[in-house]
């Protein structure tokens, strides 16, 4: 069984037009680039590609930084515990200001 946060990144790919540009070119073509395709996930760099949902990225660095995983760990920790695992435009500054 897939976890729901899962499925929630990938139906939030549906409205975002990046997502779906790239869900259309890796579907069309194997991947050779720094992103690909596995189970309907985009990956960037082998990591989750979140894209542009600010929902999502609030979650999961509320996941990752306030719950007793993260013990509210400063910017720079709470930074490598994200990029780790997941990818998204100006990742970096989403997470300076969730910390902040």
């Amino acid at each position: 069984m897939r976890p729901l946060w899962l499925q929630e990144i990938q139906d939030s790919y549906i409205v975002d037009t990046q997502a779906t540009k790239l869900l259309s070119e890796l579907s069309i073509s194997s991947p050779s680039g720094l992103y690909s395709l596995k189970d309907g996930i985009i990956h960037y760099k082998e990591r989750i590609w979140v894209g542009h949902q600010r929902v999502l990225q609030s979650k999961i660095l509320s996941s990752l930084h306030a719950s007793a995983i993260g013990g509210h760990s400063g910017y720079e920790v709470t930074y490598k515990r994200v990029k780790h695992l997941f990818a998204w435009f100006k990742l970096k500054q989403s997470v300076q200001e969730f910390v902040a």
